[in-house]
C-alpha cells in the first residue's frame, strides 16, 4: 500500500532507485475512503500525508496512478481494478525505466603512442566507426578506416591497412541482429584471424594490440544483459588468440550501445587512450567493469574433508581435516556496484 507514505512522489521515485531496468513494481491501492476510513482513519500516521498537490485524503484516486508512476522513472503502467469493485481498487503494474546513460566527460585524455591505427568495422552505415577514427586523428595518429562489410570471404582476405607497423586495431563488430549466429561466427574468425596477421608479427616491444569491440555477450550476465552468442563467441576466440600469440595484446570490450555514437567513441577512445593490465572490460551505462577472481577458503570451525580421486578421475569425498593442496576458487562479489568478481574502474 504505497498510499501510507507522506510524499509519494518520492516513494515512487525510491522504488524506481531500488529496481534495476526494467525490474517491475505490482502494487495494489485502495480508492474507498469509506472502507479503509473507518478502520484506519483514528489513527495520526492515516493522515500523514503532505503532498496535498496531488491528494486531499490519503487515498489518491485512481486517475492518478498512472501519470504519478511515469513521472517517478516508470513506464508500461497498466492499471486495472475495474471490473472488481468498480474504481474502488486498483492493481498497477509498472517497468521501471532505462536509466540515462551519463556522458563521458570530454576532458582532455593522454593520446596514445604516435603511431598508426586501423579502425575496422562490419556495418557500411556504421557512424561509430568514423566517430572513433576522428577521435584518434585528433590525438596525433593516422588512422586507417576499413570497412568489411562486403568481404565475401575474410579467411582468405588481406586487410588494406597500409604499410608499416601498426599500433593497434580496433574491431568494431556490430553486425545488425537477426543474421545466423554460425553463419556470423565463421564470418568473424576469419575476419579476426586476417586483422591478427595485418598486426604482423609479435613486437619485441609488446605494444602491438588488438582491439575486439562487441555488444553485450552474456558471459558476465550482471551488470550486463543477457547478449548475444556470436558476440560471446568472439570473446572465446579471442582468448584463444591471446594464448596462440601472446606477443599481440588481445582485448575484449564488450559495449552497451547508447543511441549517440559519439558518447559511444569517446568510451572505447578512454580504453584505448589509458590502457590497464585488464584484458576483458565490460561497459554499460552503469560504468566500467572488469572480471575479478578472489579465492576463498572455508568458513572458520568448519572441517572439510580433502577430496581423493578415484581411477576413473572423479573426486570423491576423503577423510582429513582439511583441504590438500589449493582450496578451490569462486567468484564473489568486489566492490560497489559491480557484479560476481567485477568492479567499477575507480
Amino acid at each position: 500500500m504505497l498510499h501510507a507514505t507522506g510524499d509519494l512522489s518520492a516513494t515512487a521515485r525510491r522504488l524506481a532507485m531500488l529496481l534495476a531496468d526494467g525490474g517491475h513494481l505490482l502494487a495494489v491501492e485502495s480508492h474507498d475512503e469509506e472502507l479503509l476510513g473507518p478502520c484506519f482513519g483514528l489513527l495520526d500516521g492515516y493522515w500523514a500525508l503532505t503532498d496535498h498537490d496531488l491528494r486531499t485524503t490519503p487515498l489518491m484516486p485512481h486517475t492518478g496512478w498512472v501519470p504519478l508512476l511515469e513521472r517517478c522513472g516508470f513506464d508500461g503502467v497498466v492499471r486495472t481494478g475495474d471490473a472488481v469493485g468498480g474504481n474502488a481498487y486498483s492493481v498497477l503494474c509498472a517497468r521501471r525505466d532505462r536509466r540515462p546513460t551519463r556522458a563521458v566527460p570530454e576532458t582532455a585524455s593522454p593520446a596514445p603512442a604516435p603511431g598508426r591505427w586501423g579502425v575496422v568495422t562490419e556495418r557500411p552505415d556504421s557512424a561509430l566507426g568514423p566517430a572513433l577514427a576522428s577521435l584518434l586523428s585528433s590525438s596525433g595518429a593516422d588512422v586507417d578506416v576499413v570497412d568489411v562489410s562486403d568481404l565475401s570471404d575474410p579467411w582468405q582476405a588481406r586487410l588494406p591497412l597500409g604499410e608499416g607497423r601498426l599500433e593497434g586495431v580496433v574491431l568494431l563488430l556490430d553486425a545488425p541482429a537477426g543474421e545466423d549466429t554460425r553463419a556470423v561466427t565463421v564470418r568473424r574468425a576469419g575476419l579476426i584471424r586476417a586483422t591478427a596477421d595485418a598486426c604482423g608479427p609479435a613486437r619485441p616491444d609488446g605494444g602491438g594490440s588488438m582491439w575486439l569491440v562487441t555488444g553485450e555477450t552474456g558471459l558476465f550476465p550482471e551488470p550486463a544483459g543477457a547478449g548475444n552468442p556470436a558476440d560471446a563467441a568472439v570473446w572465446g576466440i579471442g582468448r584463444v588468440l591471446a594464448n596462440e600469440r601472446p606477443g599481440l595484446s588481445v582485448r575484449r570490450l564488450s559495449l552497451e550501445h547508447s543511441v549517440d555514437p559519439g558518447m559511444d567513441a569517446r568510451r572505447i577512445a578512454r580504453e584505448l587512450f589509458e590502457p590497464t593490465d585488464d584484458d576483458e572490460v565490460v561497459l554499460t551505462r552503469r560504468g566500467r567493469f572488469v572480471p575479478r577472481s578472489i579465492d576463498s577458503v572455508p568458513p572458520r570451525g568448519r572441517r572439510t574433508a580433502p577430496a581423493a580421486l578415484t581411477p576413473s578421475g572423479c573426486a570423491t569425498p576423503g577423510s582429513g581435516t582439511g583441504w590438500r593442496g589449493r582450496p578451490p576458487s569462486r567468484r564473489r562479489r568486489a566492490g560497489a556496484r559491480s557484479w560476481s568478481g567485477c568492479g567499477p574502474r575507480r
